[in-house]
């Protein structure tokens, strides 16, 4: 494997990283950073975020702070021989399995070698301490390779050097939909220094300490709803309430601070669930209730957020949204073609975890090609021009403004409901108040 350009900043890889991470910047609706001062400017570096979306996890790191990181990835995405050298140069190396075959086992070591060269050089590593991903919001348990290799890492440094791990809490408003919101939180960095004395005398209690640790920062900066019997309640009643209590906490109006009151609502209703489990049954017959009533009338939980004034103030809304058709008709025109494969061929991969990912890469394919395309066509040049400067911006425009049209629409089916006064209605705004009260009394 050629790599020596793991162990060293990467002019060509500083380039691409630039196309990619501007393409990353576009896929993402909102992307929020908080911490990144926890990650040393200097020095070697690990990091270890939560599994819960493939290639996404990593591009969230790789993009949201300075380092080149490189960052080890399922072997099975290595067999062809053009995409190995893509990856590699792309810092990304394989790591095998024992699904991959156990006599596949003794190639780890060359890997290790390479992660091991790169933090001699000061570098940043990223490992999946989770060793795979999983489609439910909770820390699932922590392997313990991630910790040997680091204590056989910091003993090689000595006492000179520092080698420290960096949680890393992901978070996604929606694993597969293009223009979600994206939150990344860098967690406090934990020295592997202070782990060695208890390392040399006990080496298997050392590296169950460390995975324990790097499990408890995990756990703080990220929803871990770790209970089965009342996991897909705990994510209705997060949607329910989680911007009411947002804003009774005067917490802000930003997808972190969204973030933190959910985490305050999963994590009170996981500890409810795991010592009483019986203390929530009351709320998962209404959050049953009011999900089914939501269904059977087509409404979603937002129109009791922020329901709409008044008819006048809807109906002005959807003359504006009727101005912008046909320039949002002619761009999905516009877009079709590369928007269709990516979507198209995304939707056909069995875990759906991985849809995301070759969503991205596909567009980060199909869109440059599909408008150099247009720039060799035999049009003038003012107007490549254009189709470079504006269709870009129409194109994003276009699709946030197709995802609000359900919004929308569901705005005016609450109005119509509410003046034609729906029992239906009432009953639901009545349920969703009981749940709102004992919320407010559990949490």
């Amino acid at each position: 494997m050629n790599s020596n350009h793991l162990y060293q900043y990467s002019r060509g890889y500083a380039y691409l990283r630039k196309f990619v991470s501007f393409m990353h910047s576009i896929y993402y609706k909102e992307i929020c950073i908080i911490n990144p001062e926890n990650i040393p400017a200097n020095g070697p570096v690990i990091f270890a975020p939560n599994h819960q979306n493939a290639l996404m996890d990593a591009l969230s790191i790789i993009f949201t702070n300075t380092r080149q990181s490189v960052f080890m990835a399922r072997a099975d995405i290595f067999k062809n021989e053009k995409v190995r050298k893509i990856l590699t140069f792309l810092k990304i190396i394989p790591v095998y399995r024992i699904r991959d075959g156990k006599e596949n086992l003794s190639n780890n070591d060359e890997s290790f070698e390479i992660i091991l060269k790169v933090l001699e050089n000061d570098g940043a590593v990223g490992i999946m301490p989770e060793g795979n991903h999983g489609d439910q919001h909770r820390l699932r348990q922590l392997k313990k390779g991630f910790a040997r290799f680091a204590f056989n890492a910091q003993e090689k440094f000595g006492q000179s050097v520092n080698l420290n791990i960096i949680p890393v809490g992901l978070e996604y408003s929606n694993y597969n939909i293009f223009r979600s919101k994206l939150l990344v939180i860098y967690g406090q960095p934990i020295k592997v220094s202070d782990y060695m004395e208890e390392y040399a005398l006990n080496p298997q209690r050392a590296i169950s300490m460390l995975r324990d640790r790097l499990a408890g920062e995990l756990q703080r900066i990220m929803l871990n709803i770790d209970t089965d019997e009342h996991y897909e309640m705990i994510m209705k009643a997060k949607s329910v309430y989680g911007s009411l209590l947002q804003q009774k906490l005067n917490m802000g109006d930003t997808y972190y601070s969204l973030f933190q009151s959910e985490k305050i609502i999963s994590d009170s209703l996981t500890k409810i669930s795991l010592s009483t489990p019986g203390k929530l049954e009351h709320l998962d017959q209404s959050i049953s209730e009011l999900y089914s009533g939501l269904s059977r009338l087509h409404l979603t939980t937002q129109v009791f957020e922020k329901p709409p004034l008044n008819e006048k103030a809807l109906y002005i809304d959807i003359l504006r949204n009727l101005f912008f058709l046909p320039v949002a008709g002619f761009a999905a025109a516009f877009h079709f073609i590369p928007f269709w494969i990516s979507r198209f061929y995304s939707e056909k991969i069995k875990d759906s975890q991985f849809r995301s990912s070759v969503k991205f890469v596909l567009m980060l394919i199909t869109f440059p090609i599909y408008y150099l395309l247009f720039m060799l066509m035999p049009i003038p040049f003012i107007t490549k021009i254009l189709i470079l400067l504006i269709m870009p911006l129409f194109g994003v425009l276009t699709f946030d403004y197709l995802f609000s049209l359900p919004k929308l629409l569901g705005s005016w089916r609450y109005l119509k409901l509410k003046k034609e006064n729906s029992m239906d209605l009432t009953r639901l705004m009545q349920v969703r108040q009981v749940i709102i009260q004992m919320l407010d009394q559990l949490i």
